[in-house]
């Protein structure tokens, strides 16, 4: 059987807080050691906790410290995807500590409080 793995893109403290937390709400387990800021868990150790872990889905922080070219959470991350015994079902992109930089344009997003943002902006685009 394969593990049932959700990759979350980011791996600060504040990320792995609600990551852990979001773990126990829904019963599934959280990677802690993939926490850091890069990412700084060998690939294969990674895997192993993964496919030791009794319950899905897994919860799996990835961080490349914005580094241009493959950064060590991508590389954790593609060796985590193309396993045999893991099965992707899902991706989340966090952004706990931005401080109001912004990286990307986004269309709507989901708040701490599981709120939808940018109401407005999706009326306007979407609904009309």
């Amino acid at each position: 059987m394969k593990r049932k793995v959700i990759f979350i893109t980011d791996g600060d403290e504040a990320a792995r807080k609600a990551v852990e937390n979001v773990a126990r709400e829904i019963g599934g387990r959280c990677i802690s050691r993939s926490a850091g800021n890069p990412t700084k868990i060998d690939e294969d150790q990674l895997i192993s906790y993964i496919l030791q872990t009794p319950y899905d889905p897994v919860l799996v922080m990835f961080d490349d410290c914005g580094y241009r070219e493959n950064g060590p959470g991508e590389r954790a991350m593609q060796a985590v995807a193309k396993h045999p015994d893991i099965e992707v079902i899902g991706a989340i992109a966090v952004a706990s500590s931005t401080h109001s930089s912004e990286w990307t344009d986004v269309t709507i997003s989901v708040d701490r409080f599981g709120d939808l943002t940018e109401l407005e902006l999706i009326r306007k685009d979407y609904l009309i």
